[in-house]
């Protein structure tokens, strides 16, 4: 047997799957277990802020995909907003604007030119008119984390409340990893004391290093489930897809 196959395999729907593994096992340990969610859930995070970002970026397949989920009536009436718009334009490009789509990017890629050096601002411009691919751009610049997060919520007119709050998710989340990915050897100087009559192993504590503090499984527990409320709210405000964490990919065969 022969065959093609073609599909997208979805890294942040894996990394979700991986912590809700690692949170149900009962052999991982409580530490071990705390350590790897806390680094999953960056992970994941990470890569669903990739992906949007690419979504975005790419708004004339919004559009496109806007025609295919759509029903004929609604579709109907979106297109006649569009005969005032500039008849040169892409279809398209005409679409995604009445949609708000091109709005949405034009939004993000404002908030992330501030994010590039000075230096960089005229090259980012050219690269904007040239370049078909977010992840292309993501290369070149390497915008961080916190920076995509804030030109998504921008882009998508996040209250002020609420933009703190998940601008808050994602630095305790990543100044938890990031203390655990530069974790070193410490020395621990700790006092205790226990007035319950156990046997003296069971009674002294196990020393801690800080970034074993930071990521403790009761801690990592309330990251994972705070960092997937933000991916729904982004999933809600920009995609709208059906359990954006539980689709872990998508494939299409054909054999002979």
């Amino acid at each position: 047997m022969k065959g093609q196959s073609k599909g997208t395999v979805y890294a942040h729907a894996y990394f979700s799957a991986s912590v809700e593994r690692t949170l149900a096992a009962e052999n991982f340990g409580i530490q071990c277990a705390g350590l790897t969610s806390v680094a999953l859930t960056a992970f994941m995070v990470e890569s669903y802020l990739n992906y949007l970002c690419e979504r975005i970026y790419d708004y004339e397949s919004r559009a496109s995909k806007y025609l295919d989920d759509s029903d004929q009536e609604e579709i109907h009436n979106t297109l006649k907003l569009m005969k005032d718009l500039n008849k040169n334009e892409p279809f398209n490009v005409k679409l995604a604007e009445i949609l708000g789509y091109k709005s949405q990017a034009d939004i993000m890629l404002k908030y992330l030119r501030k994010s590039v050096h000075r230096k960089q601002r005229d090259a980012f411009d050219k690269d904007i008119m040239s370049s078909n691919e977010f992840n292309a751009m993501e290369r070149v610049y390497k915008f961080s984390t916190k920076d995509k997060l804030k030109s998504v919520l921008k882009a998508c007119n996040t209250p002020q409340a609420e933009y703190d709050k998940w601008l808050q998710v994602n630095d305790q989340l990543f100044e938890a990893r990031n203390a655990l990915a530069h974790g070193r050897t410490e020395h621990v100087d700790a006092s205790f004391s226990s007035a319950e009559s156990r046997s003296v192993s069971e009674s002294v504590p196990t020393v801690s290093a800080s970034w074993q503090e930071q990521c403790t499984l009761e801690k990592a527990t309330v990251m994972y489930e705070e960092s997937k409320d933000l991916i729904h709210y982004l999933n809600d405000s920009f995609l709208s897809e059906l359990q954006p964490l539980n689709r872990l990919s998508t494939q299409l065969s054909a054999v002979s």
